[in-house]
Order: structure tokens, then sequence, then C-alpha cells
């Protein structure tokens, strides 16, 4: 089963994407953050295999993928 972290500004689309992730047998979305420093703090202590960030909303996406991924280096991130 593939663990996923939710990284968006928009509490709504976070609780969305987590619902219907839920429902597939194999996926698992094991966090939500709606700012970077949320997003550091889940991802560091879940480990996900992907995580899913969302580029609106956030000054640096890239910087900010590619410090998540150095808290997790096993994690890949789809930037969306």
């Amino acid at each position: 089963m593939a663990t996923i972290v939710v990284v968006d500004d928009d509490q709504l689309v976070c609780e969305h994407l987590q619902e219907r992730l839920g429902s597939d047998q194999d996926l698992r979305c094991v966090g939500i953050a709606h700012d970077s420093d949320a997003a550091r703090a889940v991802v560091r202590q879940e480990r996900p295999d992907l995580i899913m960030l969302d580029i609106v909303g956030f000054s640096s996406p890239i910087d900010l993928a590619a410090e998540l991924v150095r808290l997790s280096p096993r994690s890949r991130v789809v930037i969306c």
C-alpha cells in the first residue's frame, strides 16, 4: 500500500483528496498540510511514498519540494 501526503493551501481540496484517496485499497493518505511548516512536519513524521504538492499558494514550491525530499529521501513528489 502506497502512502501519500497532500500539501495544498486550500483546506477543502486537501479534505476532498484525502477522502478520494481513502477509497482506494492500494493508497492511504497519511496526512494533509495547508502550509510549508505543516508540510515539513507531516513529511518528517510520516515519510510517505508520495507527496502531492500544489504549486499555487506557496512562494517557492520547487524549493519546498526539494526540502521535503531531503526530509524523506525515499518520497517522490508530484507537483500539481
